[in-house]
């Protein structure tokens, strides 16, 4: 029910009451904190490295919009379109035989995953020993309804996966900038697996180095993040970041804590975080959009070079100005079309029609027809 006239008048005092007590408190509050990062600003210089950005596609983007059994589609693409990853699943999958499908008779690792979790010492997805305890460790019972979150922990895990198997097993050809789709933080592994995986690649970082003369970065670039939701009017109004050129500035543990509700998530010394959180602007302006950049902590000394790099990348972002064009390009390359949507859907229901008895197909045959024609109506 709309407000009248008298009801208005109401609501604006609510709305003054709570701004003068309240909002205007906790902006001062907010306008303290960012003044103690403006030592820390500094400038980005344009830098050059090779630069491959890795990423998942959204798992809703991926759903079959008539699939009763929710599959989803788990694909991971790089910025020059090669297929890193390719998996189907619903909540339905059985976990242990999409763990046993990691690795090949011989009981060797044939895909990113399996590689990950070889060198883990692990040889399940989920349950309380497997790569997550937020994935189930048997298939859901007929009359239970499963957990449908877990299907985007496997993608995910999918997504480190592939980040891993690059790093430790590519040899590239100069020093290489990594970038993934995300902050460099995860709370989806089992206690201890995460620190495990960033010593890992930080001792591989060092082997290459020392004996290949190589150097590998590995950042992270999210497109939101609580600190930027929490601190952008506070910066701005005390012109953090001044005009005319590329910015940055870490970003102090404490205002981490602050604008998480789940504090452990910022903090590198419990595993969850592996990295070194910087708000970034590439472009010019103060009104240009800030980023939030997670630098992998063992590269945290080489903070300005690889935002020097990632400057590059960011300049020639299209369609997203000022957003690294690597991450928009594997994001176009990694999204299923509607062309192959719709062919991945007639397959799905092909195999369905085929695994009834003669007698129902024709009735598959109109149901589908049905939901069709009620789909169009609404649309």
């Amino acid at each position: 029910m709309p407000f009248d006239a008298k009801r208005l008048a109401e609501v604006e005092a609510l709305i003054e009451r709570t701004t003068i007590n309240d909002l205007k408190k906790q902006l001062e509050r907010l306008r303290l904190d960012v003044q103690q990062m403006r030592s820390g600003c500094g400038t980005i210089k344009p830098r050059n490295a090779t630069g491959i950005a890795i990423i998942a596609t959204d798992g809703g983007n991926n759903r079959l919009s008539h699939d009763f059994s929710e599959m989803q589609f788990v694909r991971v693409v790089d910025s020059y379109g090669e297929e890193l990853c390719l998996d189907a699943i619903s909540p339905w999958s059985d976990p242990r035989e999409i763990s046993a499908r990691q690795f090949g008779p011989d009981g060797k690792p044939i895909t990113a995953l399996g590689k990950l979790m070889s060198d883990l010492g692990v040889t399940q997805i989920g349950g309380p020993q497997g790569l997550s305890g937020m994935i189930p460790q048997d298939v859901p019972q007929p009359d239970r309804e499963p957990d449908k979150v877990w299907t985007m922990v496997y993608r995910d895990l999918c997504e480190w996966a592939v980040i891993y198997e690059r790093i430790m097993s590519t040899t590239f050809a100069g020093d290489t900038l990594l970038i993934r789709d995300g902050l460099l933080r995860e709370k989806i592994f089992r206690t201890g697996l995460f620190s495990r995986i960033q010593n890992m690649l930080e001792e591989k970082m060092r082997e290459v180095r020392e004996k290949k003369k190589r150097r590998l970065f590995l950042v992270g670039v999210a497109k939101r993040n609580k600190v930027v939701e929490l601190y952008t009017q506070a910066m701005m109004l005390e012109e953090i970041f001044p005009e005319g050129s590329p910015c940055f500035v870490k970003v102090p543990q404490k205002m981490e804590e602050r604008a998480y509700e789940w504090p452990k998530y910022a903090r590198t010394q419990v595993g969850d975080s592996a990295g070194s959180l910087y708000l970034v602007r590439f472009g010019t302006r103060l009104g240009d959009r800030v980023w939030p950049v997670d630098v992998f902590t063992p590269n945290a000394q080489a903070a300005e070079e690889i935002l020097g790099c990632l400057l590059e990348d960011a300049k020639a972002g299209f369609p997203m100005p000022f957003y690294p064009l690597s991450l928009q390009r594997a994001d176009n390359f990694a999204q299923v079309t509607d062309m192959d949507h719709s062919i991945i859907e007639k397959l799905v229901y092909k195999k369905i029609r085929s695994s009834l008895p003669e007698s129902k197909r024709a009735i598959f045959d109109q149901s589908l027809f049905t939901t069709d024609i009620a789909a169009r109506r609404y649309s």
